[in-house]
């Protein structure tokens, strides 16, 4: 009865065991597998107009890498008011300042995959990131995203259209 017992706990211990060291992968990164020095996003927003006030920064990273995000908001000058409904000047970047909007840090796990949601301000917005992996090595990428009010957007085109018509 003993044998009994003890062989089967036995071979299915060691079928367990060897299961797992077959699969066991080497200690390698996402991020090397990908041949990426740092970090990778998984969406890069620059340079974009969106309609959409949320937004999600996502992509994979060493693990064990320090991530800092900082939000700005652009504040013009109160004759070129983003909220305003005329056009601003293409100089208004001159003519305003670079707002802190938000700063967030956090450390990527062992999924080796960011995401982190971000509340944009209308008009302009830059979103810095700092990457720093284990090894102290740092990368910076920096994306600007415009959030527009789908209401302003059709205003503008509604006073494009009646000026055609008159």
């Amino acid at each position: 009865m003993f044998k009994k017992i003890v062989l089967p706990a036995v071979i299915i211990t060691a079928m367990l065991t060897l299961n797992t060291a077959v699969f066991a992968e080497p200690n390698r990164s996402i991020a090397r597998r990908l041949d990426v020095t740092t970090f990778q996003l998984t969406k890069n927003l620059d340079g974009t107009k969106t309609f959409e006030r949320n937004q999600v920064i996502s992509g994979r990273a060493e693990r064990g890498s320090e991530i800092t995000m900082t939000v700005f908001w652009f504040r013009a000058d109160e004759d070129m008011s983003i909220l305003s409904k005329r056009r601003t000047s293409d100089d208004a970047e001159v003519n305003g300042q670079w707002i802190l909007h938000g700063k967030s840090s956090w450390e990527v796990g062992a999924s080796e995959i960011f995401a982190k949601p971000v509340t944009l301000n209308p008009g302009k917005n830059r979103i810095a990131i700092r990457v720093k992996d284990k090894d102290g090595n740092i990368k910076d990428e920096v994306i600007n995203v415009e959030f527009v009010f789908k209401n302003e957007v059709e205003d503008f085109f509604k006073s494009i259209i009646m000026k055609n018509l008159k």
